[in-house]
């Protein structure tokens, strides 16, 4: 059956089949495996025959359902050090390392499968305030296993608030011997924002889904496309302005979709060559 790939799809329908049941459960609440798996519905339904719109709805409720829950947190966590727990969910709680990095990358996925911003302005509300506090700031070789809102004193102690409290979860450490399933997951955590930042649309166009400074080459219009570099620059979020140059080796008509953050949904204006476009105010 290596002569075409229609195996691949048994092999999805197989695995929906047997894995865990995340479409009508949530199987666990160990919060990095929650944050891999909650996913899992909104996926097979690219794949699901006939279609079901209810898998996509199966994802947003697993999360709903948690964040209701557990998700008292100002900086887009929940209280999941390491297993949920009924009776623990206020910020003095805390999340996983790997759970910070595998929420944003489920968010990125999942703005791909649905095109709905909600899940991008998740990932900035972590990547932007809980994420940058699991690693050291000083010399970014430590970080912590668990990372609260309100964390008072990251010493060397066991701290008996935390669902795993057999050594030390705050202290910044190097994590390879001390917290060693983190080093597998914290490294994928800006790799991947920068990664998903731009997204090739149906139409032959671009998103710009994530703001960062970077340079993205693709091909946008008809037919075979034509290759174009978009040059991004900001200091997004301490900044709030956002520029775009536009190297083309031709004229090409192409679509352009910008993300609008929800924090800003009623005040963006879109400028090209300093006249105004766009102005929502306004509208």
């Amino acid at each position: 059956r290596t002569s075409n790939t229609d195996w691949l799809l048994d092999l999805m329908h197989r695995i929906h089949k047997v894995s865990a049941d995340w479409v009508h459960t949530t199987p666990t609440l160990h919060n990095v495996n929650f944050a891999q798996g909650f996913r899992e519905p909104a996926f097979y339904s690219l794949v699901a025959n006939p279609l079901d719109p209810t898998l996509v709805q199966a994802t947003y409720q697993r999360y709903e359902d948690l964040v209701n829950q557990y998700g008292q947190f100002p900086s887009g966590g929940v209280a999941g050090d390491e297993v949920c727990r009924p009776d623990h969910t206020d910020p003095r709680q805390g999340l996983e390392t790997c759970g910070f990095a595998e929420f944003m990358h489920s968010f990125h996925m999942l703005m791909r499968v649905t095109g709905d911003g909600y899940w991008i302005d998740r990932c900035e509300l972590i990547g932007f305030n809980s994420f940058p506090a699991t690693l050291d700031p000083f010399v970014a070789r430590g970080t912590h296993y668990i990372t609260c809102p309100n964390s008072i004193q990251l010493d060397d102690v066991k701290k008996s608030v935390f669902s795993d409290d057999w050594f030390p979860l705050l202290a910044y450490k190097p994590g390879v011997h001390q917290y060693r399933c983190c080093p597998h997951n914290y490294g994928i955590g800006w790799p991947y924002y920068t990664e998903e930042a731009w997204l090739a649309t149906y139409d032959g166009g671009l998103c710009a889904s994530l703001y960062t400074a970077c340079q993205v080459t693709a091909l946008v219009g008809e037919n075979t496309g034509t290759k174009i570099t978009i040059i991004e620059q900001t200091n997004y979020p301490y900044e709030e302005n956002i520029q775009f140059r536009l190297q083309l080796p031709a004229s090409v008509q192409f679509k352009l979709y910008l993300r609008i953050p929800n924090w800003c949904d009623k005040a963006p204006t879109v400028s090209i060559n300093g006249q105004v476009v766009f102005d929502r105010k306004n509208t």
